[in-house]
């Protein structure tokens, strides 16, 4: 099987629409039993040796931003399982998921790639690492907005900076800059 891991609010609703726009079948939180299953919960899945996972990042501060739209509650079991003490919502719990969760998740997969470098070549390396023989229309790939599941205008959407970050806790701004650069982000003052 195949796997795409990542943190909430990555872009796993995009990459999901890239995948299916150009001809491979793929699902979102919901499993399927062949193409690509992406969902931030297959992180902590029991995987086969066969089974490749591949580890989507996106940009630390816009996750940041966008976990503030969704609660931990639903969730809290599952997340207080892998990161420590964090059981509510709130930027330092956010600042700990994304640190802990994007380790985790590199650790179970054979490949870590960026969103915001989502261009056909890499859409083609990823299929390709899927192993995925059907026939794909890489052209379709220029059509599909960046856009999808966007949360920027829901009201709990608060925008974070490196300063804010920094502010909340030292400790998890130098580890998320740290593994951000690891990552090939840079512009990591503003």
């Amino acid at each position: 099987m195949n796997y795409i891991v990542a943190l909430p609010r990555s872009g796993t609703k995009y990459i999901t629409t890239v995948l299916n726009d150009v001809g491979v079948t793929a699902a979102h939180e919901k499993k399927i039993s062949k193409g690509v299953e992406i969902d931030w919960k297959n992180a902590v899945c029991k995987f086969k040796p066969t089974d490749i996972i591949l580890h989507q990042v996106r940009n630390p501060l816009d996750v940041i931003s966008s976990l503030s739209t969704i609660s931990f509650a639903g969730h809290g079991g599952l997340i207080l399982k892998h990161v420590p003490n964090c059981k509510t919502s709130s930027l330092l719990n956010f600042m700990k998921f994304y640190y802990h969760w994007n380790e985790y998740c590199e650790s179970k997969s054979m490949f870590t790639y960026k969103i915001e470098d989502m261009n056909s070549e890499l859409l083609e390396k990823i299929i390709s690492l899927f192993q995925i023989k059907n026939t794909v229309h890489l052209d379709q790939f220029a059509n599909i907005p960046t856009t999808v599941n966007t949360r920027k205008t829901k009201k709990t959407y608060k925008k974070v900076t490196w300063i804010d970050l920094k502010e909340c806790s030292e400790e998890y701004y130098n580890l998320i800059q740290d593994q951000a650069k690891k990552y090939g982000y840079t512009n990591l003052d503003n």
